[in-house]
């Protein structure tokens, strides 16, 4: 799945569903089914999950998963989570707000967002270390009084020249290096075709659709598959209150369709 990313801890929904896409993180939350739009800007850190190095919030969260405390089960072997499979990492978020999150997600995804969270950390570090120097130097020259050379107006002028070029260079490397966002007919966006055909079975065929539970990625042999065409194929399960105020279980198949990037049609749909 393009940008796919598996919570695995923290203050985000865990399991699947949660993905990096388009230069923002969509993460979904306890009791919504509608995720959350996090700008990488938001973003405050994002490490490489390792119980051995780090910074003392991002160790706890780390061992806490390989310790099995997340999931109710005593003496979880780290392998299991954070696994020496190079196509995968377990990243730590940790967002400005100070939510956190800790997640699988692909290697190629972790080092294009770690990529951009780093650019906009490189600025604005950039920046705040000229404001100090500018102050220091602007200290030392009332001390020294009259003592003090002013630098020439020619040494000004390259100085900011070549600052100026500089900043473009670094803004031309990164832009070339950057991956274009891919339009929404070319992704394979399996997460709001589950969420959209959830949707339209709670609006159009459950009597009581307060307290629908619908089922998870990790729950088989609920499914979606993408058939192509930005057609997909769904096989889930609802649990929703009959007349008696009972859940009941209900098993059903559909195929829906993204016809445009914010519109979606079902093609088809029966109860199993």
């Amino acid at each position: 799945m393009y940008g796919a990313i598996k919570i695995l801890a923290g203050d985000f929904k865990i399991g699947r569903g949660s993905t990096y896409a388009l230069g923002k993180l969509y993460l979904r939350k306890e009791g919504s089914l509608f995720r959350e739009k996090v700008p990488v800007a938001d973003i405050a850190s994002l490490e490489i999950a390792d119980p051995n190095v780090g910074s003392a919030e991002q160790n706890a969260l780390a061992g806490s998963v390989v310790g099995g405390a997340m999931f109710g089960g005593a003496g979880m072997v780290a392998g299991s989570v954070i696994g020496s499979n190079s196509k995968e990492v377990a990243a730590v978020c940790v967002l400005k707000d100070g939510r956190k999150w800790l997640g699988m997600m692909a290697t190629t995804d972790y080092n294009k967002l770690k990529q951009k969270v780093m650019s906009l950390t490189y600025f604005k570090s950039d920046s705040d270390e000229k404001g100090v120097i500018a102050a220091e130097s602007g200290t030392s020259e009332k001390n020294m009084g009259s003592k003090q050379k002013k630098p020439k107006p020619a040494l000004k002028t390259f100085g900011c020249l070549f600052a100026v070029s500089s900043f473009i260079f670094f803004f031309f490397v990164l832009f070339m290096t950057m991956d274009p966002p891919k339009p929404w007919d070319k992704v394979e966006n399996t997460i709001s075709a589950e969420t959209r055909m959830q949707t339209y079975v709670k609006d159009n065929h459950l009597r009581f659709p307060d307290g629908a539970k619908f089922f998870e990625f990790s729950e088989p042999p609920a499914h979606v598959e993408h058939l192509g065409d930005q057609v997909y194929e769904v096989y889930a399960w609802v649990k929703a209150k009959n007349a008696f105020g009972v859940y009941i279980k209900y098993n059903y198949y559909g195929k829906i369709k993204q016809v445009d990037e914010d519109v979606w049609e079902v093609l088809e749909f029966n109860f199993l």
